[in-house]
């Protein structure tokens, strides 16, 4: 970390910790692919480190201004084999589970989990 005082850029203060390392997991999506309908999409990760607690949290994020909605209703724990919190939005928010588990996840395994997902009516926007 690096303080700065206005616009001198020479820094006031400078701090250095360990931290930890964010590793991308590789993960998929398989779900409905028809305009303006209701389906289940079912997302499958393989952890990449064992989970530091039994607890998972999992926040998935549609697309930017796409006109994905994301429910808490219809829920697939698969996996996870007990249902999680959950808590969603409108269009285009994210949703955000927040599984219990009896034990840690495994670096290596594959996870799948399905939720409800409302695809948009039409094209989405082009990116900005």
């Amino acid at each position: 970390l690096a303080l700065f005082k206005d616009e001198n850029p020479q820094y006031i203060r400078w701090s250095q910790a360990l931290s930890y390392e964010i590793l991308e997991m590789p993960a998929a999506y398989k779900g409905l692919n028809q305009l303006g309908e209701e389906g289940s999409g079912f997302f499958t990760f393989t952890a990449v480190r064992p989970s530091p607690t039994t607890t998972v949290n999992v926040v998935v994020t549609p697309p930017a201004s796409s006109g994905f909605r994301l429910f808490c209703v219809g829920i697939s724990p698969l996996d996870f084999i007990r249902m999680p919190e959950c808590t969603s939005g409108g269009v285009d928010a994210v949703l955000k589970l927040k599984f219990q588990l009896d034990t840690k996840l495994r670096a290596n395994k594959a996870y799948t989990f399905g939720i409800r997902v409302y695809n948009p009516g039409g094209k989405p926007l082009a990116s900005k």
